[in-house]
């Protein structure tokens, strides 16, 4: 028995049979690798029978102990890679940003002048559909220059205001029937304040409005 075997508990493994002895002793081939939690049980058992056997111990770092990262040239590629990424993609991002809102903005004019078709057929009259800025609508009842409607959505005075970032210049001032018709025609002209671009919307005899 070893030094080693006395201090082993009953049914423990015994690390001394894992180590190969002396030429004197019979040679004994060395054992699988084992798990690291396996290791760590035996861990001063084998060392305490390395002694004894005359085994000389080295410390040796085991592979699943290493630490992994990353180089500095490789993280700096990685950000000169991102950066060349969102070179290319903020100018195409902000474009979609502008035509976004410009359509955004039409697609509420479009709604404002609706409303007004929908409030002369409610009313059973004609409905003047005007501007009285650019940033502004208004209703006018009878004729365009008839009084201005109040209700949900206009200030005190009956005004409306538009979008934000968005003017509108009109071709003519569109009065709705009550049949829901239109006349004259117009054209509406939204631009987009920060950029200049515009778009239009159309109304047609008919009261349909559309944007092309």
């Amino acid at each position: 028995m070893t030094m080693a075997d006395a201090f082993r508990p009953h049914g423990a493994l015994n690390p001394c049979q894992f180590v190969p002895r002396k030429a004197s002793s019979p040679v004994r081939p060395w054992p699988r690798p084992l798990a690291p939690p396996l290791l760590q049980g035996v861990g001063r058992g084998l060392r305490a029978c390395l002694r004894v056997e005359g085994v000389k111990v080295r410390k040796i770092r085991s592979s699943w102990t290493r630490e992994h990262g990353f180089t500095l040239a490789e993280l700096v590629l990685v950000i000169a890679v991102i950066g060349i990424l969102a070179l290319m993609a903020v100018p195409s991002y902000l474009s979609y940003l502008r035509a976004a809102g410009l359509k955004s903005g039409a697609q509420q004019v479009v709604t404002l002048v609706n409303q007004a078709r929908e409030l002369a057929i409610k009313e059973n009259g004609n409905v003047c559909v005007t501007l009285p800025s650019a940033t502004q609508m208004s209703y006018r009842l009878g004729t365009c220059a008839g009084s201005a409607w109040v209700g949900a959505g206009t200030d005190a005075t009956g005004n409306i205001n538009l979008p934000a970032g968005v003017t509108v210049t009109a071709s003519a001032n569109p009065i709705f029937s009550y049949v829901g018709s239109a006349l004259p025609v117009a054209t509406y002209t939204l631009t987009y304040t920060q950029t200049g671009a515009t778009l239009t919307a159309s109304v047609a005899a008919s009261g349909r409005i559309t944007i092309p």
